[in-house]
């Protein structure tokens, strides 16, 4: 006797990323199920969902999600760290979304994200730099490394600002110890010339005046 199966597991048609990812055979359709599911209870996106699960290559579904979403697709390995205008955003938010913002052109910042469906991330990158955004796809291993870098990097500037700051403090304090103690010499050496001044011109005038 056939067995049918329940309405919410017999075959459905997929739509966008995920039909793409079942045409090259990178998903199965109960595992395309289950990840689109998951996306839809936890709020989260579906390639958000795909790069945690790690199941498909990193190269291969960055291409992918390219193409599906008409994002330019971008190798890492030229970017050069001191060019990176990671000054116009807060640490807080390339930690937080991992994405990290690659050039300015004019009045648009480009992002690298390996989710350009994260519309909200997106969005507060754009409200924290008052800036247009615009996403470049890029590999979900490589970025994460790169961020890494960048993070560690401006954690060492910062460090090393506090060692400046703290040692122009000990200077400071320093001078103002030395000159708490050189003002009561300085004072009465002052006082010791004044008084000198005001004997050389004042003696002849007395003497003139005993002599008439």
């Amino acid at each position: 006797m056939e067995t049918v199966a329940p309405a919410n597991q017999r075959s459905q048609a997929y739509s966008g990323l995920i039909e793409r990812l079942i045409g090259h055979k990178l998903i199965s359709t109960s595992d395309a199920a289950e990840v689109a599911e998951r996306a839809r209870s936890q709020g989260t996106t579906v390639v958000r969902e795909l790069l945690e699960e790690h199941q498909i290559e990193g190269a291969v579904l960055a291409r992918l999600v390219s193409e599906e979403y008409g994002v330019s697709l971008l190798e890492l390995g030229s970017i050069v760290l001191d060019h990176l205008p990671v000054d116009l955003v807060p640490q807080s938010l390339i930690r937080k979304h991992k994405c990290l913002p690659l050039y300015r052109r004019g009045n648009r910042l480009f992002l690298a994200v390996a989710d350009p469906t994260n519309k909200s991330a997106i969005d507060e990158f754009k409200f924290a730099t008052g800036i247009a955004t615009d996403t470049v796809v890029v590999e979900a291993q490589p970025l994460a490394q790169l961020i890494d870098e960048v993070i560690a990097r401006q954690d060492e500037i910062f460090d090393g600002d506090k060692v400046a700051d703290q040692y122009e403090m000990q200077v400071d304090n320093a001078v103002d110890s030395i000159s708490s103690l050189i003002e009561p010499l300085i004072m009465s050496v002052l006082g010791i010339l004044i008084g000198g001044l005001m004997i050389a011109i004042y003696l002849p005038l007395f003497m003139l005046g005993s002599v008439m």
